[in-house]
């Protein structure tokens, strides 16, 4: 393919991109900076998804972070620091492990497990005192009964598949 056809191609992606970005959102802000909203197409949880050459959907804000900043390393996720998915201010995002993405979520409270769950019936303190309980010898039958959990449960808990970060 010609350099120059190449060349325009890519000016028309970027044009293409940057047309559906918002820069004076009046919504969320990281430091001072003004998120720039992805006003295309959304999936669920609010990240923008941009459509590239040949039909093919990227997440935008991954594409605002590779344009602007460089290229993304297998593996690695793009975070935003300013909790806003629509975002793609790439000043706003950085690059994390899905563990650093999974740990940021809990520090944020923005995790859905553990108490944060909408189904949940417990809460940090009494799993903490299961433990407790468990670490002295309490059965899971006995649990379910002092405390009114489930025995799979009580199970789930012991076995540390549920509830893992309380000690």
């Amino acid at each position: 393919m010609h350099p120059k056809f190449i060349e325009l191609l890519i000016q028309d992606f970027q044009e293409r991109f940057w047309s559906k970005v918002n820069k004076e959102s009046s919504n969320l802000s990281w430091r001072g900076t003004r998120c720039w909203e992805w006003t295309g197409i959304r999936i669920p949880k609010g990240y923008g998804h941009f459509k590239a050459f040949g039909g093919r959907l990227l997440k935008a804000h991954r594409v605002a972070y590779e344009m602007e900043i460089g290229p993304i390393p297998d593996g690695m996720l793009c975070m935003h620091r300013c909790d806003n998915p629509p975002c793609c201010n790439p000043a706003h995002l950085h690059l994390g492990t899905n563990t650093e993405n999974m740990a940021d979520m809990v520090k944020k409270h923005r995790s859905r497990h553990g108490a944060f769950h909408p189904h949940a019936t417990l809460t940090e303190e009494i799993v903490s005192s299961i433990r407790r309980d468990q670490r002295a010898g309490l059965t899971d039958i006995q649990i379910h009964e002092k405390y009114g959990t489930s025995r799979n449960n009580s199970l789930l808990i012991r076995k540390r598949l549920a509830w893992k970060h309380i000690p």
